[in-house]
């Protein structure tokens, strides 16, 4: 350990910033780039082995889930960071729903990470937020999904809050059987600019991935202007069905 590094160390162990882990809300005793205690982010469930194409979580001897076995996706691949599960939820659910928007450093910090060390995003040209529509956007005072590229935005990343836009504020998709949340989002997207979007790789972010039907009907229309290639990327996936492997 270099003497720097030590002496900083010994800092933080005695003038504590009263800085608490977002999950425990134990006091931390040195800063963590996601505020989370070491204790919490060992129990943490990250989305390790999934399907090759949507990035839902399947048993490990699987490679696509079932669903992607007989459908052609719209989007390309889609991957998440966690499994949507236990702290997590808890996590999503006060940053979308509790106005706990201090959530969305740490959160979007995760995301960043992953999205920097995975290969697969490499070739990503434009990142988009799942928007809004303007009435829930009112209602709740910011769109989450915006708000976990705050890092993104911060190293530089090309992040587009303006040329996909929602147009119809459709029902909350929770509850919805997959066939249902297809038929709730059918034409509730467009594109204002498809200059933005032509020939590009683009990169959808969005809280949760499902059944994908938010994802599907993004890419429908960013590829309908013209985007190459549409991946999806979310901060966890649910295990919307039982999977077997295919």
């Amino acid at each position: 350990m270099e003497i720097k590094e030590f002496f900083n160390k010994i800092l933080n162990l005695l003038f504590n910033k009263n800085i608490k882990c977002i999950i425990c809300s134990d006091e931390l005793n040195e800063e963590k780039r996601y505020t989370i205690c070491d204790s919490c982010y060992k129990n943490l469930k990250f989305n390790t082995h999934y399907c090759e194409v949507c990035g839902t979580p399947i048993p490990d001897m699987g490679k696509v889930c079932n669903h992607c076995a007989q459908n052609k996706q719209e989007f390309n691949l889609s991957r998440s960071v966690f499994v949507y599960e236990d702290e997590i939820i808890g996590l999503i659910h006060k940053l979308k729903y509790k106005n706990a928007k201090y959530l969305s450093e740490s959160l979007s910090n995760l995301m960043f990470d992953y999205f920097k060390n995975n290969k697969i995003f490499e070739k990503v040209d434009v990142v988009v937020p799942v928007p809004l529509s303007k009435k829930r956007q009112r209602w709740r005072g910011y769109n989450q999904s915006e708000l976990l590229l705050t890092t993104f935005v911060k190293n530089q990343v090309n992040v587009n809050t303006t040329s996909l836009v929602r147009t119809l504020n459709t029902e909350t998709q929770t509850q919805k059987s997959r066939k249902e949340r297809m038929t709730n989002l059918n034409g509730a997207f467009k594109v204002e600019d498809k200059s933005v979007f032509k020939n590009k790789v683009v990169l959808v972010v969005d809280d949760v991935f499902t059944t994908g039907s938010t994802i599907s009907e993004c890419a429908k229309v960013l590829k309908s202007a013209g985007a190459k290639q549409v991946y999806g990327f979310t901060l966890a996936s649910a295990n919307f069905y039982r999977h077997e492997s295919a």
